[in-house]
């Protein structure tokens, strides 16, 4: 609500000029003595300080306390407090009539009146008062009725307050500032009035944690001769209070002071004090030397690696390939650090900040960069770290490492048909890109011929087998030489010196056609290994059987020396027990895939029944007391011992015959793939009938020579024997039919003489035959009957057929297998011959038809299109046209396409054969066939089921998988081609198709040919 509300509107300005009259003369008053108050009361503390000596800033904080609260109390009561007071209308009006009394009261009424809202006076009254009231207030002036004059003694008091205080700062500026900052703000550090004597060295600093600090003071003239330092630890309370030295004479001027930290560890404040002197407060800033935590290491191979990044976090040390890039990562222990990575070679790679505040140091390694590095670190106060410096390594990506586990030997001979295994380990740091098999012949350089098998899974360390086939050359039926080698490769780039390549030892080669395979190598040592073992443990037990005896002999006499010895005897007796127990232990372990595991099995029940209860039981006599008899089972023992070694000779006799059964399969086997591999190159024409005759040759030889024993009849001299006699005997009986024919005369006698004598020949050579005969079957073949001579032919062929049974009962119930088989390869190389004689003579025909072609084109260009063609209609009467010989052919039985199909099936059927009696001795062995085939590392299904080594798969099927060999297989070393191609003059032959590294070994071989052939 207006104040001055109702009142007539000169009046109430009037009013309201008066009050704001009022309002700044109390404002200025108040102002004024504030101020004095305020300047005295800082010229008081001003006072104080410059005469007391204040340690504690409490002291200086309560006094600008006290200064503050007379300062606040006086503006409180002489400028807030009567500012606040609120002017009334009738107040002010009274404040005015008070200095005017001829106003009567009249200015006051009317304002009470008019605000009061009284209606009771008359209205005519109230009209005349207050124009009255108008009238006299037009009179009044606010600057004449309130003046100024009650301000003045306060405005002089501020004044000469503010005088003083400007005298002072004009007198003494520096002391009078300082001391007016130490009052008006306790909290500041200032020197006190007399420290300008003073001069500290270094005040503010920075220092590393542990280091020390000293502190220099220089003392103008005047002052005592003792100083101190006070000193206020970060963390703890109170000030220590410690002299200082001085280093200066007692006769110097200025005196000097120092004092020294030994070694400071937090921060902390410090002044000096000297008499009257006290510096403000200087402060040392402990900072830790410059370090790091939490560092990690990440070294991002080179991507030919294909390894994952390594990271450490236990050492400094770096160890790499070049080309890697590494990252060192850090955590600073102040965020106000930073740093830079020290590198070999002068290089500097700066930290980063990342996201987590830690330093990242980046930088790649070159090839170059070995030796050491380090992090410098640096903070804001210019400290740094000591470097410690690691080791930086840039390692080498190392060529792999192999080793052949198989084969052993490095020197070996093997037919062409042969196999080379190879089981093998390699290893690298970071990788392989290819193992492979490589190939020399004669003089030639290494050629890639068959990459290696093993698993690209693995990581460092692979392990494989494989398995080469020589026949995938082409090799021929001669001898040859050649080298062979494993080498692996690494995935180095060239950029980094790669790739490196890893050779094995060479393996020395020679192919000869009568060489034995290395799985026949390895059952033949296998078996002579085995009956090493046999004999070994026979004469261990014969040894033993021997001691023993002799310590029978004297074991229980009472003479010491003798019956010692004795002891010593059975204890070598029980040793040597021991021996042959192990050994046979050995020989009877079961092996995977071991060929002769039926074979073993014969050994069990000696070692079992006989060898292990022996040995047992002499433990036992040695065991048994010495005063008890011990001769006669000495003696038993050495029988027993003895009847040990007569069933080892059994168990012997069983394994030869079952590694016989065993060695017998494998040939088998391998004969067999052979043979099917050979017949379906001929069927599917892949070999000439010439080749086909010569390999299924070889073949035969091969049957002949492998199982001569099989083929050989041990009574087959016996049968011819007797069949000559049956021959004698019957031209004889002829001899004497032709003579009794004769008429008689000189003639007929001298033929009886000369028939008489040839009879009794006959007789004496057939009695002395049956006499042998007789043993050897077992039955009495009577003498011969001279006038019988038609009966001795029927007993003699009646003998031949006993001999021929006999001779199949010795070489067992498989004779007659190997007979035909026999058989049937003479009828399949016979069908093969039929081929070849029936290609020869196409040959021969086509070659004629060729000739007889080109003769009548040149009777055609003589005589003309149409006579020509006459005469070929001639021709066609006459002779059979050739393409009606070649339809022909097709057609006839008797081609060479149709003798080839005839020939294979002839090998299939012999293959099934030899394929049939292996299987039947597998089983009998109970063992798969697939053991004793050779080995390869391509699976083949058999039956359905996957099988290792592969049933009835051609060579050439095989090799399709393998890289062909420049030179090789284009009849460099095609044997048979070159057989047939040879001649006296074929070292003259043009070798413009050979390339030039074989070139050398194929005139080597033409030279051994055409010396052979000579011969």
């Amino acid at each position: 609500m207006n104040r001055y509300e109702n009142l007539p509107p000169a009046i109430a300005a009037k009013l309201d000029e008066s009050v704001r009259r009022v309002r700044r003369i109390i404002k200025v008053r108040g102002i004024c003595v504030t101020v004095a108050v305020f300047v005295a009361a800082l010229l008081g503390m001003m006072a104080i300080d410059a005469m007391v000596m204040i340690f504690s800033s409490l002291v200086r904080w309560g006094l600008w306390c006290a200064a503050m609260g007379a300062a606040g109390w006086t503006a409180w009561t002489a400028l807030i407090k009567p500012l606040r007071r609120k002017f009334t209308a009738a107040e002010v009006a009274a404040l005015i009539e008070r200095n005017h009394p001829e106003l009567e009261e009249r200015l006051s009424t009317v304002v009470e009146l008019m605000q009061a809202g009284d209606d009771t006076a008359s209205r005519s009254l109230m009209e005349a008062i207050t124009m009255d009231a108008v009238r006299d207030v037009g009179t009044v002036k606010p600057t004449k009725e309130f003046t100024t004059r009650t301000v003045k003694p306060r405005l002089i008091a501020a004044a000469v307050a503010l005088g003083i205080l400007a005298v002072l700062f004009a007198a003494f500026p520096k002391a009078t500032a300082r001391l007016v900052t130490r009052a008006i703000i306790p909290s500041a550090e200032v020197d006190n009035i007399y420290a300008s004597s003073l001069k500290v060295v270094p005040g503010d600093q920075v220092v590393l944690a542990g280091s020390s600090f000293s502190v220099s003071l220089a003392v103008e003239e005047g002052f005592p001769d003792k100083a101190y330092v006070r000193t206020r630890t970060e963390g703890k309370r109170g000030e220590s209070v410690e002299r200082m030295t001085r280093t200066s004479a007692l006769e110097e001027k200025n005196a000097f002071y120092s004092f020294e930290y030994p070694s400071v560890d937090r921060s902390f404040t410090y002044r000096v004090n000297c008499g009257s002197a006290l510096t403000r407060g200087y402060t040392v800033t402990v900072v830790p030397v410059p370090a790091f935590s939490d560092r990690r290491i990440r070294v991002t191979h080179p991507d030919y690696t294909g390894r994952p990044p390594d990271e450490y976090t236990n050492t400094a040390e770096i160890a790499a390939l070049a080309g890697a890039k590494v990252a060192v990562s850090v955590r600073p222990d102040r965020d106000d650090i930073v740093g830079e990575a020290l590198l070999p070679r002068g290089r500097r790679a700066a930290g980063v900040k990342d996201d987590d505040g830690r330093l990242v140091f980046s930088f790649n390694l070159g090839a170059n960069d070995s030796g050491e590095w380090g992090i410098a670190l640096g903070d804001q106060y210019g400290f740094s770290n000591t470097v410690e410096k690691s080791a930086v390594r840039i390692t080498k990506d190392e060529p792999p490492q192999l080793k052949v586990l198989e084969p052993a030997e490095t020197s070996m001979e093997l037919p062409p048909y042969g196999q080379v295994p190879f089981s093998y380990e390699f290893s690298d740091d970071y990788g392989v890109a290819g193992a492979a098999l490589e190939l020399s012949v004669g003089g030639s350089g290494f050629t890639n011929v068959m990459d290696l098998a093993y698993d690209p899974s693995e990581d460092r360390r692979w392990s494989g087998f494989s398995s080469f086939e020589l026949s995938r050359l082409k090799l021929p039926g001669g001898a040859a030489m050649m080298r062979l080698r494993l080498a692996v490769k690494d995935n180095c780039p060239e950029a980094f010196g790669g790739p490196h390549v890893t050779y094995s030892s060479e393996y020395s080669l020679k192919v000869v056609a009568r060489a034995e395979t290395l799985d026949a190598k390895m059952l033949a040592d296998e078996i002579k290994s085995a009956n090493l073992d046999i004999n070994e443990a026979k004469k261990a037990l014969d040894t033993a059987k021997r001691q023993l005896e002799e310590a029978a002999k004297h074991i229980d006499q009472k003479n010491d020396w003798r019956k010692a010895a004795s002891e010593k005897k059975l204890e070598d007796a029980k040793k040597n027990l021991q021996k042959a127990e192990d050994v046979l232990k050995d020989l009877t372990k079961p092996e995977e895939d071991d060929l002769l595991s039926l074979a073993r099995l014969a050994m069990k029940p000696v070692l079992d029944e006989h060898v292990t209860p022996d040995r047992q039981a002499a433990e036992d006599l040695l065991m048994t007391e010495k005063d008890k008899e011990r001769s006669e089972p000495t003696k038993d023992l050495a029988k027993r011992v003895e009847d040990a070694m007569k069933a080892l000779d059994e168990a012997k006799k069983a394994f030869d015959a079952a590694a016989n059964e065993a060695v017998e399969t494998q040939k088998l086997a391998e004969m067999a793939e052979r043979e099917q591999a050979l017949a379906e190159m001929a069927e599917n024409g892949e070999i000439s009938a010439d080749e086909l005759v010569a390999r299924q040759q070889e073949l035969e030889e091969k049957f002949e020579s492998d199982f001569k024993d099989e083929l050989d009849d041990p009574m087959a001299k016996n049968q011819e024997r007797a069949s000559n006699l049956a021959d004698k005997a019957d031209k004889l009986e002829k001899k004497r039919e032709s003579i009794s024919k004769m008429e008689d005369g000189n003639a007929k006698q001298k033929s009886e003489q000369n028939f008489q004598k040839e009879l009794d020949s006959f007789a004496k050579e057939a009695d002395a035959f049956a006499e042998q005969a007789s043993k050897t079957l077992g039955e009495d073949i009577p003498k011969t009957d001279k006038q019988n001579m038609p009966g001795e032919k029927q007993k003699w062929e009646d003998v031949r057929d006993k001999f021929e049974k006999k001779g199949q009962e010795m070489r067992g119930e498989d004779a007659g297998q190997f007979d035909e088989m026999r058989d049937d390869m003479k009828a399949a190389l016979d069908a093969a011959k039929e081929a070849a004689e029936a290609a020869k003579q196409q040959g021969d025909q086509q070659q004629g038809d060729q000739q007889q072609g080109d003769q009548q084109q040149g009777d055609q260009q003589q005589d003309g299109q149409q006579q020509g063609d006459q005469q070929q209609g001639d021709q066609q009467k006459g002779d059979q046209p050739q393409d009606g010989q070649q339809s022909a052919d097709s057609k006839d039985s008797k081609s060479p396409s149709s003798q080839m199909k005839n020939a294979a099936q002839q090998m299939k059927n012999i293959a099934q054969k030899m394929m049939g009696k292996a299987q039947a001795n597998a089983a009998q062995m109970n063992m798969p066939l697939e053991d004793f085939m050779p080995q390869s590392d391509e699976p083949a299904e058999v039956n359905g089921e996957q099988k290792v080594r592969p049933q009835f798969k051609t060579r050439r099927a095989r090799s399709v998988e393998s890289r062909d060999v420049p030179g090789l297989l284009d009849g460099a070393l095609d044997w048979f081609k070159m057989k047939s191609d040879s001649s006296s003059g074929a070292e003259s032959s043009p070798l413009d198709d050979v390339p030039a590294e074989y070139r050398g070994l194929v005139r080597e071989y033409f030279k051994a040919l055409n010396e052979g052939s000579s011969k």
